[in-house]
């Protein structure tokens, strides 16, 4: 076996038995993965006590070609600490976590996701606003994994988008679809043009303007749901942590 040093986001962690604990670990090198922690739940320990949900570690692991990795060693870089009168920040850190697990296959790595991710939480930690932050993930996100929406033209007919009333956004096909197409087609939402500007800002990986985006509390609803919409049937099902989307507005 051959030691590993990695940037490290932890996911998920479960008891193993009374001294060790089971790790699921997304990394900057390799991607997810799930490792065995032998004694990190001893009072001294070699994991800087940091096998907690959504810390961000340095790590050393053992490559296993089969069942799980073994980790040896963690230094601690940033708890995910959040202001206790904020929950929007800590479960919009779980939704990020959830997605993450969801979205990933074990050791696939993208260097790009873990630094989004990684800005993210780190941002959440800092205070920053929580319906800015998440969205900006939220669409980064699925650009990266390959299945970012059309914003600008129809993906039925090519024609591009005008402030014509009528257009919808296509679940299915993956982007805005023009008053002419819609007839027929099944999964549109029914979304303004002000809304879809604001997505389509967000999901522009060129610039930082989605930091200064201003929006309506009914434009952000609006921009939650077609958010939470489109990843969901993406995945095949609803994340467990949309149902506290009420918080991420």
């Amino acid at each position: 076996m051959a030691a590993q040093n990695a940037e490290t986001i932890v996911l998920n962690s479960v008891p193993f038995s009374n001294t060790s604990q089971i790790a699921t670990l997304y990394t900057r090198e390799f991607g997810k993965f799930s490792a065995l922690a032998k004694g990190s739940r001893r009072e001294k320990n070699p994991f800087d006590n940091g096998l907690d949900y959504m810390a961000r570690l340095k790590t050393t692991h053992y490559v296993r070609s089969q069942g799980l990795q073994l980790l040896t060693q963690a230094s601690l870089q940033r708890w995910f600490r959040v202001d206790r009168n904020n929950p929007g920040a800590l479960f919009a850190g779980y939704y990020i976590v959830e997605l993450i697990d969801s979205f990933t296959a074990e050791f696939d790595p993208s260097a790009e996701l873990f630094d989004l991710t990684d800005e993210t939480l780190a941002d959440l930690t800092a205070g920053k606003e929580v319906w800015r932050t998440l969205t900006r993930f939220n669409w980064q996100m699925l650009r990266i994994i390959g299945i970012a929406p059309q914003w600008d033209v129809c993906v039925c007919c090519g024609k591009k988008r005008t402030r014509q009333t009528g257009w919808a956004f296509g679940l299915i096909d993956g982007g805005v679809v023009c008053p002419n197409c819609k007839p027929g087609r099944i999964r549109l939402v029914l979304i303004s043009h002000a809304v879809l500007d604001i997505a389509r800002q967000f999901a522009d990986p060129k610039h930082n303007l989605w930091r200064r985006l201003k929006a309506a509390d009914n434009h952000r609803k609006e921009l939650r749901r077609l958010t939470d919409l489109y990843i969901a049937h993406n995945l095949g099902w609803a994340p467990k942590m949309q149902r506290y989307s009420q918080l991420f507005i």
